[in-house]
C-alpha cells in the first residue's frame, strides 16, 4: 500500500506572509482545515495600471500560471482567493518565487 505524497506545507491554523508582490498589501498563504489558501489584500496588485482592474489584464490567467509553477491544481475561488487543492511541503517556497518572478515579468516599468 502507498503512503500519500503530498502533505499541508504548514502546521494546521497557520499564515504565512509572502512579500515582494505588492507594496501597499501583500499576500499570504493560510493553512486551514488541511487547506492551503492564497489570499491577496488586494488583486490585481497596485502596480497594475488601473484601466486593467475591471478585466483582470496581465492576471487574467493568474491562476493558471500558478498551478503550473507550484504543480499543483488551484481554484480561484473569489477575486482575492486561490484554493491551492494538493499542496507539497515546498509549494510556500514555490509560491512566493511565482509572485516575485510575476512582478518582475509583468510590473510595468
Amino acid at each position: 500500500m502507498c503512503a500519500a505524497t503530498t502533505a499541508p506545507p504548514a502546521a494546521p491554523d497557520t499564515i504565512t506572509p509572502l512579500v515582494g508582490f505588492d507594496d501597499h498589501g501583500e499576500p499570504w498563504l493560510e493553512n486551514a482545515f488541511g487547506r492551503v489558501y492564497l489570499h491577496f489584500a488586494y488583486f490585481p496588485p497596485f502596480w497594475v495600471p488601473q484601466e486593467e482592474y475591471r478585466t483582470l489584464g496581465r492576471c487574467a490567467e493568474f491562476d493558471k500560471q500558478l498551478a503550473a509553477a507550484i504543480d499543483s491544481p488551484v481554484f480561484w475561488e473569489d477575486r482575492e482567493l486561490f484554493h491551492i487543492e494538493r499542496p507539497r511541503p515546498d509549494t510556500p517556497a514555490r509560491v512566493q518565487k511565482f509572485l516575485i518572478e510575476f512582478r518582475r515579468r509583468h510590473e510595468p516599468r
